[in-house]
């Protein structure tokens, strides 16, 4: 570990333009979120009655979260200035730590892994995550836990000591229990190192990839299986009652149904055009990138099955949740970071095949395009939540002088039930959890 924390150290000096370039992004993008006090209902509840809220969260599986948010309530009062600082700084790190990732395991120009991962950056469905302050540094603290767990556990081809393996994992275990939908994110990202590293140099034979491939496997369910084991020690002494947050539908409605309903869902998100989150873009990447690959092998005569493995099951990951949920994709902030992640990997296959250096311009200026055009939708979002918070501000204080005005003062305590009630039972609350629109949280 000491030998790796040298290395970045070492890309740190050797990439000070690029790693500036994704902190000015982040920093410029996400600006009115770092000037801006908002927070939602569920944040207030921190405040009233943090001991039931983090007991909930131990009943649904995030002792690791519980105990971040322990530490982050340290001090005076709830501070949304802190939270977001903290939670966007630790996103532009985890940018910076996918480059120094990307930067091991492919040579190519230095713009088009710095193009991959501001794509990753600027994704509308960081800032759905992100805008639910009650729980962003935590969840930004599980990305970057995972992250350098996976580096621990080395690249192909690099030998890596048990001791290394162990911290590895450990990291990997902490991770997923403060988000476990981080799971699915390691597992992605496990597929694409694989895919990265065979980008730059295939593996020999189909083996030696299953080898890699079978060795990353054991090593998240690893992790994973010690995750749920200390989630179970954990919630036995803390007598936390099981609780079904996400249920899947597979088994309590008709299979022929349910598989009706998963294909509707399927259109709706992943095949027409969607506002604000796109998700459709990365089903059309992957058709592109999985015909490019074919056809650049064909002309090769040498066509990259493992490639091609790798694209189809960096896709399978993305629809994950819907393909165990069968009704839902669930929240949409759950889809962090696979998305974006498979965003990476789809655009930098696309761009390092490109034959030649005025088709890789245009493929570049195509996807700096979209870049910005992801910018703008955070953007926006960022400016309905402000807006949002500001109305909702403001049409409480309006409630407050009319109650005032009736002649009761000692309403405070039943204000924040009734909001507090509103705000988890909501019908409108729920789909705004479905569609993932900031707006409706």
């Amino acid at each position: 570990m000491i030998n790796e924390s040298q290395k970045f150290l070492n890309f740190l000096k050797k990439k000070r333009k690029a790693v500036s370039f994704l902190f000015a992004v982040t920093l410029l993008l996400y600006l009115p979120m770092l000037t801006n006090f908002s927070y939602s209902i569920d944040s207030e509840a921190v405040v009233d009655n943090s001991k039931d809220l983090l007991f909930s969260w131990l009943t649904i599986d995030r002792f690791g979260l519980v105990a971040l948010k322990k530490f982050f309530l340290f001090g005076l009062d709830l501070n949304p200035y802190f939270i977001n600082t903290l939670t966007y700084l630790l996103m532009a790190f985890s940018a910076v730590i996918l480059l120094y990732i990307i930067d091991q395991l492919i040579q190519t120009t230095p713009w088009i892994p710095l193009l991959a991962v501001t794509l990753y950056l600027v994704s509308p469905i960081h800032f759905e995550q992100n805008s639910f302050v009650l729980q962003s540094v935590e969840v930004m603290i599980g990305f970057n836990l995972m992250f350098v767990g996976m580096i621990a556990l080395g690249m192909p081809g690099n030998k890596v000591s048990p001791k290394r393996l162990i911290f590895g994992m450990l990291f990997l275990t902490a991770s997923f229990s403060i988000y476990p939908s981080i799971v699915i994110g390691a597992s992605t990202l496990a597929i694409i190192i694989l895919h990265l590293h065979e980008l730059n140099k295939p593996f020999a034979t189909f083996s030696v990839y299953f080898r890699h491939l079978v060795r990353y496997i054991a090593l998240i369910l690893s992790s994973l299986l010690t995750y749920v084991a200390l989630d179970q020690i954990i919630k036995y002494f803390a007598h936390a009652p099981k609780n079904s947050y996400i249920q899947t539908a597979w088994g309590h409605m008709d299979t022929s149904l349910l598989m009706q309903i998963a294909l509707a869902k399927f259109k709706q998100f992943f095949i027409f055009p969607n506002q604000p989150f796109e998700l459709s873009v990365v089903t059309y990447l992957a058709v592109v990138t999985f015909a490019l690959v074919l056809i650049m092998g064909l002309i090769r005569k040498q066509i990259r099955w493992t490639i091609l493995l790798d694209i189809i099951a960096e896709y399978i990951l993305v629809l994950s949740l819907l393909i165990l949920l069968g009704n839902m994709i669930g929240p949409i902030r759950s889809l962090t970071p696979t998305v974006p992640l498979v965003m990476i990997v789809y655009s930098l296959t696309v761009m390092t095949m490109m034959p030649n250096k005025r088709l890789l311009l245009v493929v570049g200026m195509s996807f700096s395009i979209f870049a910005l055009m992801l910018s703008k939708t955070t953007s926006d979002l960022e400016q309905s939540f402000i807006i949002s918070y500001e109305n909702e501000v403001k049409f409480s204080d309006k409630i407050v002088t009319s109650v005032q005005e009736l002649g009761i003062n000692n309403f405070d305590q039943y204000r924040l039930v009734i909001v507090g009630e509103k705000r988890f039972n909501s019908p409108l609350t729920e789909m705004g959890e479905m569609i993932g629109n900031p707006r409706l949280q």
